[in-house]
């Protein structure tokens, strides 16, 4: 008890030395996975969304077909359930087509079949240095590869859905008809 008393009556800071406590030690910053099949493989499972049965199943018979493909045509998930996981899981930020301009320079110079079979699509964005490109499918690094080949420019992607950007391409490259009234020279009128 003496040894209690003798405690308490000394001052706070000899009881902790004169130098203050060391700061917390951050929190570990998360690691935003690698943009491949295999982390987009894992994201499904562990969220719940697909059942690895069905990845490796979908591996198994895809050939030359992608992950994010034959999800979507497999009605596994939903268009946009699929890109909101991987806008979560890779950090890439989600658009809306429908209120996206198309680059129509880098859209023509693309050509129209090569963005319909990639799902991607080029949208003007507020870096001139930089292409912005709407993706379905973030995980197809030799597409974008050869999208940044092809136009010089680095590309910043965006995940949109593919049945947004299939719409959006079709809506840019479908031709319009114009309809133009002739003009026809007006007669005098004669009074009667």
């Amino acid at each position: 008890l003496k040894e209690a008393e003798s405690t308490l009556s000394m001052p706070r800071t000899v009881l902790l030395g004169n130098e203050p406590p060391p700061p917390p030690v951050a929190p570990p910053t998360p690691q935003t996975p690698a943009v491949t099949e295999e982390s987009l493989a894992q994201a499904l499972i562990s969220s719940g969304l697909v059942a690895s049965s069905e990845i490796e199943r979908l591996r198994a018979m895809a050939g030359s077909r992608r992950l994010c493909h034959a999800l979507t045509e497999e009605k596994l998930v939903s268009e946009i359930g699929l890109r909101d996981l991987m806008s979560r899981t890779f950090n890439i930020p989600p658009v809306e087509m429908k209120t996206m301009d198309v680059d129509a320079v880098t859209a023509t110079r693309l050509r129209a079949d090569f963005l319909r079979d990639r799902v991607i699509c080029p949208i003007i964005g507020p870096q001139p240095d930089r292409l912005m490109l709407a993706v379905a499918d973030p995980t197809d690094r030799q597409t974008i590869e050869q999208v940044e080949r092809n136009t010089g420019k680095k590309a910043s992607l965006r995940l949109a859905m593919p049945s947004e950007i299939k719409a959006q391409i079709d809506n840019h490259f479908t031709p319009r008809l114009i309809g133009v009234m002739p003009t026809v020279p007006r007669m005098p009128s004669v009074p009667k």
